[in-house]
């Protein structure tokens, strides 16, 4: 997984300085199903599962480090 911490843009509120964790996630395209093959056990898409298991991480990653927003 990505290492997130150099994404921490510093906010400058007289002192002391006051850090805002901003989790942003762009072109994930959930629900988009063209390139993926069938599960043949539970008829899901790879690609759907994929997405759905990287969001997962995001969503951990974001409470792990108690970010301020997560945008999607």
């Amino acid at each position: 997984m990505r290492d997130f911490t150099a994404d921490v843009v510093p906010i400058n509120i007289n002192k002391p300085r006051v850090y805002m964790l901003v989790v942003h996630t762009a072109d994930v395209h959930i629900g988009v199903e063209n390139y993926g093959r069938p599960d043949p056990s539970s008829r899901v898409s790879s690609r759907l599962t994929d997405f759905l298991s990287t969001l997962d991480e995001v969503i951990e990653y974001s409470i792990d480090n108690k970010a301020d927003i997560v945008l999607f």
